[in-house]
């Protein structure tokens, strides 16, 4: 008869079964051979750890396998367990007969789930790789019909000509559109000469560390380039694609605000020298450029004031800010309201010095020709402090 009876490992599984875990079942078990215990005479029989028996007692006490006898110490006894299988089953029939009372209830609210449109979110891949992420970018040439944007890094020119010219240049032929979008700090500019042919291009005063492409507003790729520089083909790139609405439509409204705000090939041919005058004007060069000073500021003034995107004080700032951050050289802010002055931040130190008041010179003749051409007001003030 004994050979009939069910091994501990037996008795273990079925109560697993009925959802108890392991160092339950084995305390559990452990308190019906001994009938009652208190909690330093579990461990040894169960083989589960001292530190672990108290919270098990109580998780027992919780499904009703266990009572609590405030004794002390306190002592633990099973209860049997057909009173656990009776109420298993109570508490089973009225879950059975909850869902039958409201089976209907229930059908019809999922239905109506399912008749809904479906959710417009997109698919999303991540690539790793410069490889990989060059070839997945190369569908997305080949793919285009109608428009693609890439908004890129300063070494972004070099590797879409080296890897992407001739997809661009079949795409162009069949009709697509192409606008690329590179920070005034491209690396070899000279490979945007053979872009120029079948792109539109933007220059702008901000160098992002990723770049990213939209095609016909349906699809988009981030990537960041690791590192960033002018392989096309070795790196540790990390890139995300998706057709996620929104996330596209996001991206695309990006890129616009940067058009709009970029200069084009031929404002950054004018701008270029312009840039080396700037340099030489503030920098170690400006005993040269004393002579020319005066008219230099005042030409480049006109012209960054061109830029401006109204008529008042602040957008004077704010087209100065962007040509002397394009350039490198520093930023700019209004401090002061009442009376206006304007706070230059410089990078270079020497400027700051008072034995080159060239840089000065030109600076503050720099800022009233942007001040006065926009909102008829120059500034009472300029002052420089050094950007750190």
């Amino acid at each position: 008869m004994d050979d009939d009876l069910p091994t501990f490992e037996e008795r273990l599984q079925m109560l697993l079964e009925f959802g108890l875990t392991e160092y339950q079942a084995r305390v559990y078990l452990a308190l019906l051979s001994l009938g009652s215990a208190i909690a330093s005479q579990v461990p040894q029989l169960s083989k589960v750890p001292r530190t672990r028996i108290y919270s098990t007692m109580h998780q027992l006490h919780e499904k009703g396998l266990v009572e609590i006898i405030p004794e002390t110490p306190i002592k633990y006894r099973p209860v049997p367990f057909e009173h656990f299988l009776v109420r298993q089953i109570e508490t089973i029939r009225g879950r059975a007969q909850h869902l039958e009372e409201s089976k209907e209830r229930i059908a019809e609210v999922f239905s109506a789930v399912q008749r809904q449109e479906a959710s417009s979110q997109g698919r999303f891949e991540v690539i790793y790789g410069r490889r990989n992420v060059r070839d997945r970018v190369s569908k997305l040439y080949h793919a285009t019909t109608k428009e693609l944007i890439v908004v890129g890094t300063h070494t972004s020119p070099d590797r879409i000509a080296k890897a992407m010219l001739f997809s661009i240049e079949d795409k162009h032929e069949e009709g697509a559109r192409f606008r690329f979008i590179f920070p005034n700090t491209v690396k070899n500019p000279q490979r945007l000469e053979s872009l120029e042919p079948f792109a539109a291009m933007r220059f702008v005063p901000v160098s992002l560390p990723i770049f990213f492409v939209t095609v016909d507003g349906r699809e988009a790729l981030i990537n960041h380039p690791i590192p960033n520089d002018e392989n096309h083909i070795r790196g540790d790139d990390v890139a995300l694609w998706t057709d996620d609405e929104g996330i596209v439509e996001g991206l695309g409204l990006l890129a616009e605000h940067l058009w709009s705000l970029g200069s084009s090939s031929a404002q950054r041919s004018l701008m270029g020298p312009l840039l080396a005058l700037t340099h030489a004007a503030i920098g170690s060069e400006a005993s040269s450029a004393q002579p020319a000073i005066p008219a230099m500021a005042t030409a480049l003034g006109s012209i960054i004031a061109a830029r401006a995107s109204g008529k008042d004080a602040d957008a004077a700032v704010g087209a100065l800010r962007a040509y002397l951050e394009g350039a490198l050289v520093g930023t700019a802010a209004i401090s002061d309201d009442s009376p206006l002055e304007v706070m230059v931040r410089l990078r270079m130190r020497e400027t700051l010095s008072e034995d080159s008041p060239l840089g000065r010179q030109f600076l503050e003749a720099l800022v009233t020709a942007v001040f006065t051409t926009v909102c008829g007001k120059a500034p009472a003030k300029v002052v420089f402090k050094e950007l750190v």
